[in-house]
């Protein structure tokens, strides 16, 4: 089930304003696979509160101009090799 509120502005306790210099955490999923972003999503909003971004592929995440804290990064994409898509390690190079 996905949530679909994202939290307030206020934060989370842990994770909220206050802790990280008074900026949410900011996280970012990247992956190929709909299920696998929307899944690691879920976890990330059940644990922290905190509704991290998703990304379809290294390319859209890289061509963002937000600074993340925490990246989740798949290594291979199913569909690589598609036009203008790197795979994780790649993204993680760049970062």
């Amino acid at each position: 089930m996905r949530l679909k509120k994202p939290i307030s502005g206020k934060g989370n306790p842990i994770f909220g304003i206050g802790f990280f210099g008074g900026d949410m955490l900011k996280i970012a999923v990247c992956d190929d696979e709909e299920w696998i972003r929307q899944y690691i999503g879920d976890i990330i909003y059940k644990a922290l509160c905190i509704k991290a971004d998703l990304y379809t592929d290294g390319t859209a995440l890289l061509a963002s101009d937000v600074a993340y804290d925490i990246y989740f990064l798949d290594i291979y994409f199913g569909k690589e090799g598609s036009a203008g898509q790197i795979n994780g390690m790649e993204t993680a190079k760049k970062l």
